[in-house]
């Protein structure tokens, strides 16, 4: 089953969910770039930094909608 099937979403908001993905790693991609962070810290070091945020994030939306797990 897809989550949009089981969180009930229509094509519509498939859509928006695909643009908030994708405005993420715009608005994600900006921020390095403006911060230079990618100049002062090892790649290492921001991947894994990036994964647990993203890991933390999404166990924050499975708590949020506990019936999407």
């Amino acid at each position: 089953m897809t989550c949009g099937r089981l969180w009930g979403l229509t094509t519509g908001d498939l859509g928006w969910l695909t643009n908030a993905v994708q405005l993420g790693f715009i608005v994600g991609t900006l921020a390095f770039a403006l911060t230079g962070l990618a100049d002062r810290y090892p790649a290492s070091r921001i991947f894994t930094t990036s994964s647990v945020l993203g890991a933390l994030f999404q166990r924050g939306v499975r708590a949020l909608f506990p019936t999407a797990s």
